[in-house]
C-alpha cells in the first residue's frame, strides 16, 4: 500500500511539472541511519518466507508452513509416506510425478536426521528436502538462499519463487534494512539552503544501487534534471548542554 503511495507522489510532481514550466529544483537530505524506517514492513513481497533464525522475526507463507509440519513428522526410513503425504495439498490429490518426487527427497531428509542431531535444526536446515517438496506442489522452481545484515548473527533464510525473483538481494536489503533513506523535498530556487528544505515525501535507496543510479532514478521519478538535485548527506548530530537556574 505505501509503495503504491510514493508512486502516485511521483505521479503527481511529473505531472505538476509539465503544467508548471518554471525550473525546478529538489533537495535530497539523508535521514539519520539510526532514524530510518524498517523497510520490511513497507514492502509487499508475494510468495516469500523468512525463517531459519529464533532472534529475529520470521514470516512463512501457508505453503512452507505446510512443508515443515510435514517434515516435523516421526519419520522413519523405511516408512511408507503416501498415507501421509496428501496433507501436502490440502487432501487433494497428488500426481504420480508429484508423489515421485516428494517422497524421493523425503527418504534422502530421514537418512540426513542422525547428522544434524536434533528434528528441528535439521527441519529448517534441509534446504534441499524443502525446494524439492514445494518445487513438486506448484510446479513451480524455488530457492532457499542465506540473507545477512551487518552484524555476524544478522541472518536468515529466504525463500522465494524464481519466477518473481531472481535473487534475494532487494528482500535482503529490504528486510535489514541496509539501503539509505532520503528525504525529498521540491525548492522554488537553485541557491538552496538546508534550512530551506521542506521534506515532501521519503524514498529508499538500496545498497545495491550507486549515488549515481540513484540520482538518475529521482530524475526519471520527479521530471527533476539531475543538475538540479541538490544532496545533503547525514553527517552526525550536534549535542549542547543545557542549564537551568535553581529557584532557591
Amino acid at each position: 500500500m505505501k509503495n503504491k503511495l510514493r508512486q502516485l507522489k511521483f505521479k503527481l510532481i511529473r505531472l505538476f511539472n509539465r503544467i508548471d514550466p518554471r525550473p525546478k529544483y529538489l533537495i535530497i537530505k539523508q535521514v539519520n541511519p539510526q532514524n530510518q524506517m524498517w523497510q520490511w514492513e513497507l514492502c509487499d513481497y508475494e510468495d516469500v518466507s523468512i525463517f531459519g533464525n529464533r532472534d529475529y522475526k520470521g514470516y512463512k507463507t501457508y505453503l512452507l508452513k505446510r512443508i515443515l509440519d510435514f517434515m516435523d513428522g516421526q519419520w522413519e526410513e523405511d516408512m511408507h509416506y503416501t498415507d501421509y503425504v496428501y496433507y501436502l495439498n490440502d487432501n487433494k490429490p497428488l500426481n504420480i510425478r508429484q508423489l515421485s518426487f516428494i517422497l524421493s527427497a523425503m527418504r534422502k531428509y530421514c537418512k540426513g536426521l542422525s547428522h544434524y542431531g536434533t528434528r528441528y535444526y535439521a527441519r529448517d536446515n534441509d534446504h534441499d528436502c524443502i525446494v524439492a517438496i514445494a518445487n513438486a506442489l506448484t510446479s513451480r522452481e524455488w530457492e532457499i538462499q542465506q540473507i545477512s545484515g551487518y552484524s555476524q548473527g544478522d541472518w536468515q533464510y529466504c525463500m522465494y519463487p524464481l519466477d518473481m525473483y531472481k535473487d534475494a538481494k532487494d528482500i535482503e536489503d529490504a528486510y535489514f534494512s541496509l539501503g539509505t533513506e532520503w528525504m525529498i523535498g521540491d525548492v522554488t530556487r537553485k541557491e538552496i539552503l538546508c534550512s530551506d528544505f521542506s521534506c515532501d515525501f521519503v524514498d529508499y535507496q538500496p545498497s545495491y544501487m550507486d549515488d549515481d543510479e540513484f540520482m538518475k532514478y529521482v530524475s526519471e521519478q520527479t521530471g527533476v534534471k539531475v543538475e538540479n538535485i541538490t544532496v545533503y548527506e547525514y553527517d552526525g548530530e550536534i549535542r549542547k548542554t543545557k542549564y537551568k537556574r535553581r529557584v532557591a
